[in-house]
C-alpha cells in the first residue's frame, strides 16, 4: 500500500508542473523583429509591437551645399538659400564687351579676389606680355550680388553677380566702355 500512495504522490506531483516548463504552451508578444520592443520568445503576436516615429515628414528646408558658407548640416531639402563667397582665385573663361570676345586675345586672365577688399586682374596677352590691374572693390545690393570694382586709376565698373557656386562664378555689368559686359570663371 505504500507503494501505491508512494506512486499516487508523484502523479500529483508530476501533474501539478509549471506549464513554463512546457515547450508547447504559447508566450504572447510582439513578433516583429523590426519593432522596437520585439519579444525573441514570444509565440503568439498580440498586436502590441511598438515602431519608431517616422519623422521623414519633418523636412528642414536650408542650404545643402557643404561647400556654401551658409551649410546647414541639418536641412534635408535645398531652398536654394545657398551662399558663396567671391574671395579667392578665379581663371577667367569668357569675357565680353559688347560683340566683342576679350578672352580671344589672351593666353590666360585670372582674377585675385582678397579678404582686405582689394584684387588683382592678372592677363597674360597672346604675345606673352603682361597686364595688371590693381584695384579694390565693395559688395553691396540685394543679398549683396553687386560688386563695384574700382582700379587704380580710379575707374568704377558695377558688375551685378547673376549665379554663383563654391567653384564657378558669372558677373554681368550693363556698362563697360558703354556697353554690356560678361565674366564667367572658376574657382580654382
Amino acid at each position: 500500500m505504500k507503494n501505491i500512495i508512494y506512486f499516487l504522490s508523484l502523479i500529483s506531483i508530476l501533474s501539478c508542473s509549471d506549464s513554463s516548463d512546457d515547450p508547447t504552451s504559447d508566450i504572447s508578444g510582439c513578433t516583429d523583429p523590426n519593432s522596437i520592443n520585439y519579444n525573441p520568445d514570444a509565440t503568439v503576436n498580440d498586436n502590441s509591437c511598438q515602431y519608431p516615429v517616422d519623422n521623414s515628414d519633418d523636412t528642414i528646408s536650408g542650404c545643402t551645399d557643404p561647400n556654401s558658407i551658409n551649410y546647414n548640416p541639418d536641412a534635408t531639402v535645398n531652398d536654394n538659400s545657398c551662399q558663396y563667397s567671391i574671395i579667392g582665385e578665379w581663371s577667367i573663361t569668357k569675357y565680353t564687351v559688347g560683340p566683342t570676345n576679350v578672352a580671344a586675345a589672351y593666353s590666360s586672365m585670372y582674377m585675385d579676389i582678397f579678404n582686405d577688399r582689394s584684387m588683382l586682374f592678372d592677363f597674360t596677352l597672346l604675345d606673352g606680355s603682361y597686364l595688371l590691374i590693381i584695384g579694390e572693390y565693395t559688395v553691396g545690393g540685394s543679398n549683396n550680388s553687386r560688386l563695384t570694382i574700382t582700379n587704380e586709376f580710379g575707374d568704377k565698373t558695377i558688375w551685378d553677380v547673376i549665379e554663383i557656386t563654391s567653384n564657378s562664378i558669372k558677373l554681368y555689368s550693363s556698362d563697360v566702355l558703354g556697353q554690356e559686359a560678361n565674366i564667367e570663371a572658376i574657382k580654382f
